[in-house]
């Protein structure tokens, strides 16, 4: 870790996020990185807020999420053309605890949930108990076509172009997070 500090390059315009006990390690190990970019100390609880909110996020905006069902269930989760969440969960009860929890933090005025149609018939036990979960908590819910969702990235993520550089590079590679993300962005047929 203290090696890391000691190769942290900011400028003026930059922002860096510290904790207290990255703060202190700051102070101790180099007076030039506090000097140089504007460092701002949180609260551990308050770290995924406070970026949410230098990214521009804003109150009274609409949460888009993107699922593709699969073993694993691919998420994506968009707010004011941003992708701020991507990610793999193993049940959909987690998945609906991570949106949930994002959309505290967020509080959006309204949040779309696109859900893949699944082609195995596995998954449709799945998908009808994670729409069941999101329609009680009034949610609008929608089923997408899958068909080429995670071919056809380019052309329609151009609007996510700044977020997607905040993405790690292998999810970012995975098919089921390209999928997810264009799920988001297509219309569907409207579930309840």
């Amino acid at each position: 870790m203290l090696d890391n500090i000691k190769n942290i390059k900011c400028d003026v315009n930059d922002k860096l996020l510290v904790d207290r006990e990255g703060h202190k390690l700051l102070r101790n190990q180099s007076k030039i990185i506090e000097s140089m970019c504007n460092v701002i100390v949180v609260p551990e609880s308050d770290v995924e807020k406070i970026v949410i909110t230098l990214l521009g996020i804003v109150t009274e905006h609409v949460l888009v999420i993107g699922i593709d069902l699969g073993k694993r269930i691919a998420y994506a989760i968009i707010a004011n053309h941003l992708v701020v969440d991507v990610g793999y969960k193993d049940d959909y009860r987690k998945l609906v605890e991570r949106i949930n929890e994002l959309k505290r933090k967020l509080k959006p005025k309204k949040v779309i949930v696109r859900i893949g149609m699944p082609l195995s018939k596995d998954l449709i036990d799945t998908l009808s108990s994670l729409t069941e979960e999101l329609l009680r908590m009034n949610y609008d819910v929608y089923v997408v076509s899958e068909v080429r969702s995670s071919k056809e990235f380019e052309v329609p993520t151009a609007l996510l172009e700044r977020s997607l550089k905040n993405i790690p590079r292998d999810l970012l590679k995975s098919d089921d997070i390209r999928a997810a993300i264009i799920l988001a962005l297509r219309g569907g047929i409207k579930v309840g």
